[in-house]
């Protein structure tokens, strides 16, 4: 995966009790935009987190709130990722990051499968008392091998008939 920096890619942070790896991310591609995906019940507890982000220069473009858990939370939340995906891309930024680091394992298995779609670069951060940074290029290798749309259409319908 090859970021150009100069163009401030936007990055999809996932953010649950751990912070380590946001700044590992920060520091490895020096991220100067961010949408931070949350859950509602750790809002209260990350947003002095958040702000502190804002107050180094990081321009949060929004932080959504997703509800990991219940019997449809991974579509619910692919919705939600997608949704901001189509919102953002739309300001006309055309290069996206996302993290695979952070919050629960649905919403980490939910952006994932948004990046397949999307074909988006991710990163991954191993927790070895390092913090290293593992660039993750499968997904945009992978992307122009899946049906994008009709994949989203049915997360959108909710799974619909098979």
């Amino acid at each position: 995966m090859s970021i150009d920096t100069g163009t401030s890619p936007l990055h999809f942070l996932l953010l649950g009790h751990a912070k380590e790896h946001i700044r590992a991310v920060i520091d490895h591609y020096g991220i100067k935009n961010a949408v931070i995906f949350t859950s509602m019940e750790l809002e209260r507890e990350n947003l002095p987190f958040i702000r502190s982000l804002e107050d180094e220069g990081i321009v949060i473009a929004e932080v959504i709130n997703l509800e990991p858990f219940g019997q449809d939370a991974l579509e619910r939340m692919m919705v939600r990722i997608l949704d901001a995906y189509r919102t953002h891309s739309g300001s006309g930024r055309t290069e996206f990051v996302v993290a695979l680091t952070g919050g629960t394992n649905l919403m980490v298995v939910a952006m994932a499968l948004v990046a397949l779609m999307k074909g988006l670069p991710a990163h991954y951060v191993l927790n070895n008392g390092r913090n290293e940074v593992v660039e993750i290029d499968l997904f945009e290798r992978l992307a122009p091998y899946v049906d994008a749309e009709e994949v989203e259409a049915q997360i959108r319908a909710g799974g619909g008939e098979r």
